[in-house]
């Protein structure tokens, strides 16, 4: 009947993977009320699905092992798998997902030697299998550096996150060790944006041309944005919700 039954689900927003072999995956997000006992239901339609998969490889065809698969809707920007079950390619360069549903989609490969790579748009039919995409890595920037606190010591177990300049697309993240030390690697050469976060404070952003130089190194982070911002989240008619973020 395709009944499926979770109990115990805490008051809020959550959000469903489902997946069925045959079928292609889909993501919902559903609300559950605050009244005790309350039953609810949620539908989801699934699409059926064809098997997708190719190579990755780099600039001059060699097989890229480890880069982690992705794809997307060419219309409407929706993923096509979830981030958690993305294919990883092997040793040949080869990924595969179990099910595409029909429509117009592209891949996008990243790792951490490269910058991410995009295929063509491809269409399929959600019937036909296809092994034939191939992604292609080329040479990928990489930055490194040091974030400290805002009176000069290092800032170990600090955040850096690296996003392009032009859309604000997160493009890596990194965790600096106990000196403050951090790298990023698999960066895209071009305009990039660095923001470091730690517990109680976080830098401002700072722009880095890698398009110029693939390599930018002994760059300093400094946690001096300590400003606390609060306030509180509610309803239509005013009554707070708990656990928003």
């Amino acid at each position: 009947r395709g009944v499926a039954r979770l109990r115990a689900v805490a008051p809020g927003r959550h959000r469903l993977l489902l997946t069925a072999a045959g079928y292609a995956p889909a993501v919902s997000w559903f609300q559950t009320s605050d009244q005790p006992g309350a039953v609810e239901s949620h539908v989801v339609g699934l699409q059926p699905g064809a098997p997708v998969g190719g190579r990755v490889v780099d600039s001059d065809g060699r097989p890229v092992a480890g880069a982690i698969v992705t794809g997307e809707s060419a219309a409407r920007g929706e993923p096509l798998v979830d981030a958690q079950a993305a294919p990883t390619s092997d040793g040949d360069g080869r990924w595969h997902l179990g099910a595409v549903a029909a429509g117009t989609v592209r891949f996008t490969a990243r790792d951490r030697g490269h910058a991410p790579g995009t295929s063509a748009p491809i269409v399929v039919d959600g019937k036909t299998a296809r092994d034939d995409v191939t992604i292609v890595l080329s040479r990928g920037g990489r930055i490194a550096g040091r974030v400290v606190t805002k009176d000069g010591r290092p800032a170990a177990g600090a955040s850096v996150r690296a996003a392009s300049a032009d859309h604000g697309e997160p493009l890596a993240e990194a965790r600096c060790d106990g000196d403050g030390a951090f790298e990023l690697g698999g960066l895209p050469l071009g305009a990039v944006e660095l923001l470091a976060v730690g517990d109680a404070a976080s830098s401002s952003v700072k722009r880095i041309d890698l398009g110029a130089h693939d390599e930018a190194t002994g760059v300093q982070l400094a946690l001096d944005g300590d400003a606390v911002i609060a306030g509180i989240v509610v309803k239509a008619d005013c009554a707070p919700v708990p656990e928003a973020q």
